[in-house]
């Protein structure tokens, strides 16, 4: 007998047919790798998860922009202030 709790030998059909259709509505096909020919495939699950990817490494390239513009600005102030430049407006 299994660990896993969700798992059960003395699982009805109609129990299995219910959790295999909860996995077809959440985008997977229970038994479908059986089916498939080699070669590159792609998984709705894993497409989603590159998509949620790219959209982070867009923000962490922004906020690195920002931080690098900021960094320049405050150099520039500190080079100001060390030699006597004038004020800064910021």
């Amino acid at each position: 007998m299994s660990d896993d709790p969700t798992i059960s030998e003395a699982m009805t059909e109609e129990e299995i047919q219910r959790m295999l259709g909860d996995l077809k509505k959440k985008g997977a096909e229970p038994g479908a790798w059986g089916k498939t020919v080699p070669g590159k495939h792609s998984h709705p699950f894993v497409e989603r998860q590159k998509a949620s990817l790219e959209s982070m490494k867009k923000v962490f390239e922004a906020q690195v922009q920002q931080d690098q513009e900021q960094i320049e600005a405050l150099q520039e102030m500190l080079q100001r202030l060390k030699h006597g430049g004038g004020s800064y407006r910021g």
